[in-house]
């Protein structure tokens, strides 16, 4: 790596959130190709130290051996999370390239019975650090791409779950704004091994009709809206395959809020903030 390039390897050990966040700012194609050329000891720390989407992002672009590398190196928790955001094929080939154990593991935490809350939910939605601002996350929603829905899940840097965000209040808010300042009320999440006919009771359906999911370590895993619990009890599954399962209710999700990027786009415009606090 050059001296002349912004990211040393110094400053990738020295200070991996500083550099986290210049790296999940850059093209994909860029980050990935940064990524495969630093030591995976050096990278890991500051793959971990970034949004779990971006990192998500750059582990799907980067070569399966790399990938496979750079998870190695990695806490089981930040490993889980960038995992579950990625697609089902990409996801396979990383696990036949991790090491025995830890690929049973992996499998054994992103495999749910049928007929559970884990089977339905939403791995593909990412958790967002509350101290990113209201500008951050609206950025990072944009780059993204796809529905976000009607709130977001704020989470802590170890990947436990801090509560939501509404959509609304993140739209409206200074853009200086931080996350864990706007969640609306704590907010208890669902279990992956709970049953659907458990969780279609809960009373914590009053507050929200989207709530986060968690595993079985209390990490955030996902979410489940109620629309999408009701397709569930509706169709009652019994042998569907996970990754099945999993691809109905991204779609699912992304349906019900089919609408949201083009709110944030709105949001984001030049001015548009301004005129909406006159």
């Amino acid at each position: 790596m050059s001296e002349n390039q912004p990211l040393s390897l110094d400053f990738l050990a020295l200070k991996p959130a500083a550099a986290a966040r210049v790296i999940q700012q850059l093209d994909p194609a860029e980050a990935a190709q940064f990524a495969a050329r630093a030591p995976a000891r050096i990278m890991a720390p500051v793959i971990e130290s970034m949004e779990s989407w971006p990192a998500a992002r750059l582990v799907q672009n980067v070569a399966t051996e790399t990938a496979a590398a750079l998870l190695n190196q990695m806490a089981y928790r930040h490993i889980t999370a960038l995992m579950r955001q990625l697609a089902a094929d990409r996801r396979r080939q990383i696990l036949d390239a991790l090491p025995a154990k830890l690929a049973r593991d992996l499998q054994r935490t992103l495999t749910f019975a049928p007929g559970t809350v884990g089977a339905w939910t939403d791995l593909s939605s990412p958790g967002y650090s509350g101290a990113l601002t209201a500008r951050e996350c609206l950025a990072l929603i944009q780059a993204k791409g796809t529905p976000t829905g009607i709130a977001i899940s704020i989470v802590s840097d170890n990947q436990e779950i801090l509560g939501l965000v509404p959509l609304d209040r993140l739209l409206t808010a200074d853009s200086d704004t931080r996350l864990d300042s706007l969640i609306a009320r704590p907010i208890r999440a669902l279990p992956a091994q709970l049953s659907l006919t458990v969780a279609a009771e809960s009373t914590l359906w009053h507050h929200s009709a989207l709530l986060p999911v968690r595993n079985a370590q209390g990490l955030f895993l996902g979410t489940l809206t109620r629309q999408a619990l009701a397709q569930a009890m509706a169709s009652k599954p019994q042998g569907a395959a996970p990754d099945r399962e999993q691809d109905m209710i991204t779609h699912l999700s992304q349906a019900m809020a089919s609408a949201a990027i083009g709110l944030v786009k709105l949001a984001t415009a030049p001015g548009i903030r301004e005129k909406a606090r006159d």
